[in-house]
């Protein structure tokens, strides 16, 4: 029997660990940092856990390829899964799929009840500081100098997100292994625009991401106005994108408040509005998001006031921290695997997984479609060597 190591109790790493759990050929052991294994599980989708997505394409993730590491173990593949564990999974109408009692809790305690009763030792409060490898074993030291050893081992330790602490990407580096620059990722965009006034109202609008004039992607859904940015779903979406440029200079937001109207309709309906100019917008825009608009303009024309109502501009001056991240943009390079088996191509029976590599995809289940899917790959690798 193999003695399997997973560090890290998160998505990939629950998933890997059900897989693998149903041999017999394998004594398996989680190592997680925190007191309790899933605790990011439980914050994904606003604690629904949004498990996948039904509208799968290659412009959801970071790197085009990553759909066909996704089409290994797809939605549908994932859905029989779960639902082979015992939970019932809905979609909604974007295609967006959940646990039909939309709670985190009961994805977890699925996992949780697998491995328990499949006997998978999870041991928590356990931070790895150091890893060698020795004679065909990896030997693991944690914070409090003691050691694990292990035949197979799979880095499943996440992101820099909900995490801070995560020293994932310190473990790596000391194998020699490379990292990207990390960001933080699905997160609302700091402007440099006052945006006092407005703080803390929400409105539907399309939001046009530029740099140097040209548009690099546009989404349209609920934002919500901070004092010094934008938060909300489509605001998320932006950044995604914005980290993914290598250069971020002169990126530019165009916010289109009324995205359900065209310039002609606008014009000719406020032209034909009769009131003062100051009024015109009354019953269109909440009072506060008017008034912004309208400090905005140089001029008292209806023209440049329906422009603006369309395009009005805000000059990106960086993304929001870690601390309020959903997931980390960057990690271990994709290079440094082999992305049909997740093994790395340094180290023999290494294997990484989930949110530490540098793939990152949009809202909706896709970050969590990809932590299936890696830890698939890497299960059937496993057992295929075996």
């Amino acid at each position: 029997m193999k003695k399997v190591i997973i560090v890290g109790g998160g998505a990939s790493g629950l998933f890997l660990a059900c897989l693998l759990s149903n041999s017999p050929n394998y004594d398996i052991t989680i190592l997680e940092k925190n007191d309790r294994v899933g605790k990011k599980l439980l914050v994904t989708g606003n604690g629904k856990c949004n498990l996948s997505n039904i509208n799968m394409t290659k412009d959801c993730y970071n790197h085009e390829f990553v759909i066909d590491m996704i089409n290994m173990f797809d939605v549908t593949k994932t859905i029989q899964y779960f639902k082979s564990l015992g939970l019932l999974i809905k979609q909604d109408e974007q295609g967006r799929c959940y646990p039909v009692t939309e709670s985190a809790n009961t994805v977890l305690d699925i996992l949780r009840n697998t491995l328990e009763t499949n006997h998978v030792n999870c041991i928590c409060n356990t931070k790895i500081e150091n890893i060698k490898k020795i004679n065909n074993k990896f030997i693991l030291t944690d914070s409090n100098n003691k050691n694990y050893s292990s035949d197979i081992l799979v880095l499943a330790c996440g992101g820099k997100t909900y995490y801070p602490s995560c020293n994932g990407y310190d473990l790596v580096n000391k194998l020699n292994i490379k990292t990207t620059k990390l960001y933080p990722s699905l997160v609302g965009l700091k402007v440099k625009e006052n945006l006092a006034s407005i703080e803390n109202l929400r409105c539907k609008a399309s939001i046009s991401l530029y740099q140097n004039d040209k548009k690099i992607y546009e989404d349209k859904g609920e934002i919500l106005f901070k004092k010094n940015g934008l938060s909300g779903i489509v605001s998320f979406q932006i950044c995604s994108y914005y980290n993914r440029l290598e250069n971020k200079d002169n990126c530019t937001l165009l916010v289109d408040l009324l995205p359900d109207y065209d310039n002609d309709y606008l014009v000719n309906f406020l032209s034909n509005r009769h009131t003062s100019f100051d009024k015109l917008l009354d019953g269109i825009l909440l009072k506060m998001i008017a008034k912004y608009v309208y400090k905005q303009l140089k001029h008292n024309d209806i023209n440049e006031l329906v422009y603006l109502i369309k395009h009005l501009p805000l000059s990106i001056e960086s993304s929001y921290d870690f601390n309020t991240a959903q997931v980390t943009s960057g990690g271990v390079l994709l290079d440094e695997i082999n992305i049909t088996t997740m093994e790395t191509k340094k180290i023999k029976d290494l294997y990484i997984i989930g949110e530490l590599l540098d793939v990152d995809g949009i809202c909706g289940g896709y970050n969590l479609q990809f932590a299936w899917s890696s830890a698939s790959i890497c299960a059937k690798h496993i057992e295929r060597n075996e």
